[in-house]
């Protein structure tokens, strides 16, 4: 059987994925991809020590940390061991060379573990308010997409992976519980939620699967979220730098703070006996825990805010002569009660300025009327210059949505909102019965 091969082409005709998650594969891409950078990329059957230490001096020299290093070196030394010989440790092994290379692991100084102050998670709470990204794909504001996920992410200290994975299915309303499987450890449990954090999550429920719809793009986008994420920061004044692991760092030093081993409980680290792998449950008790856990003043704030918002949006329609069933409209909009011009359009006898694609946009879902305008719809008749239409498309909606929002003075009023998320989602044109009701 022909071993000069590159350790790529090995992986990819020896190696068993099937068994294997996405992300897995997925690592040891990125493994192959720093061996074939730094290594003249030799046939497997010639890697050796001198070859793993040339290697390991390569990467110290760019800089690269000791945790990358061994990580990859990890990767790269899982591969070689199915190629490896059959014995004692390594019962699958192929026998397609002689011996595995061996590589002295870099030597890690391990930081202090960072707690975040509960005034900081605070202030970017607050600060979520001037969060533009992800569009409203699911129909939830920016700013509540990304309250909700620093609150879940301090109620639950889950991964930032874990947390996109997160479906409502996996929600238990009734007993305040939410499923858990990591996808690191693989230990599957539920976790208690928090009175803030059903609240947060009531005010983002959609009809969609997942609770941050969009968040697997940032899974695949690293950069994209860390650049936001440093915005965030900046937009709340915090002065040091800390991110999602953090805040899961925190919730764990505070479960700790009220009981002892409430920590390990609550990241799911993986238990190492039987009774604690397949008979323990700890649910009931982690509750007591999490009901005492500290919490920063925005995440229980937050919600009773809004409500008192939304009181306050109904004594003024009360003040206006106007009854609750104005608020109860059929969704949708009279194409009757709109008018279009080149510059823009009139609403109930109010003129308002729009141009381009959003004034165009606009006329085809009033004249749609209470037919949802799908997203196949938008795209054949405007996206024939987008260089990705079907993200585009939902691009433009929400940029519709915010030029009405402001013309129209309809403060976090969603004048389109989502009807169907399904494969591509479709959107109506709906505006409150209150609007120029004087």
């Amino acid at each position: 059987m022909r071993t000069s091969i590159t350790l790529r082409e090995a992986f990819d005709a020896h190696y068993d994925k099937s068994e294997l998650r996405q992300r897995t594969v997925q690592k040891y891409g990125h493994g192959l991809n720093a061996w074939e950078r730094h290594t003249p990329n030799p046939p497997v059957d010639v890697i050796n020590d001198e070859a793993a230490e040339a290697f390991r001096s390569a990467c110290l020299e760019i800089d690269h940390s000791p945790a990358t290093i061994n990580s990859r070196w990890g990767d790269i030394r899982a591969m070689l061991n199915r190629l490896g010989p059959r014995v004692h440790g390594n019962p699958r092994g192929l026998g397609l060379i002689e011996q595995v290379a061996y590589m002295r692991p870099v030597k890690a100084k391990w930081k202090r573990p960072t707690r975040v102050k509960l005034n900081d998670l605070t202030a970017i709470y607050i600060a979520a308010k001037t969060m533009k990204i992800p569009f409203r794909l699911s129909g939830i504001n920016p700013p509540d997409w990304w309250r909700t996920l620093i609150v879940l992410g301090y109620a639950t200290g889950l991964r930032r992976g874990d947390l996109f994975a997160i479906e409502w299915s996996h929600i238990n309303w009734d007993d305040r519980s939410l499923a858990v499987d990591p996808g690191k450890t693989g230990k599957a449990d539920w976790l208690p939620l928090s009175e803030y954090a059903i609240s947060h999550l009531e005010r983002v429920k959609r009809p969609t699967p997942f609770v941050f719809e969009g968040g697997m793009g940032f899974q695949r986008s690293t950069k994209r979220f860390s650049d936001l994420w440093k915005g965030l920061l900046k937009a709340g004044g915090v002065d040091s730098h800390f991110t999602l692991q953090d805040i899961r760092r925190t919730a764990a030093s505070e479960a700790e703070r009220v009981e002892r081993g409430a920590g390990a409980i609550l990241l799911q680290h993986r238990g190492r006996s039987v009774t604690q792998r397949f008979y323990l449950s700890s649910v009931e008790e982690l509750r007591d825990v999490v009901d005492k856990m500290r919490v920063p003043i925005g995440f229980k704030a937050g919600p009773g805010m809004s409500q008192r918002a939304d009181k306050k949006v109904s004594d003024d329609a009360h003040k206006m002569h106007l009854k609750p069933h104005d608020f109860e409209t059929e969704l949708g909009t009279d194409p009757g009660l709109w008018r279009f011009t080149e510059i823009g359009f009139v609403y109930r006898g109010r003129a308002y300025r729009l141009r381009g694609v959003a004034l165009r946009l606009l006329r085809r879902l009033v004249r749609a009327g209470r037919t949802p305008l799908t997203n196949s719809t938008i795209r054949r008749s405007f996206g024939q210059s987008w260089s990705d239409p079907m993200h585009q498309a939902a691009v433009e909606v929400a940029r519709l949505g915010g030029r009405l929002r402001t013309l129209l003075g309809l403060g976090n009023f969603d004048p389109l909102p989502l009807i169907d998320r399904g494969t591509e989602g479709s959107w109506l044109i709906h505006l409150p019965a209150w609007l120029n009701a004087d």
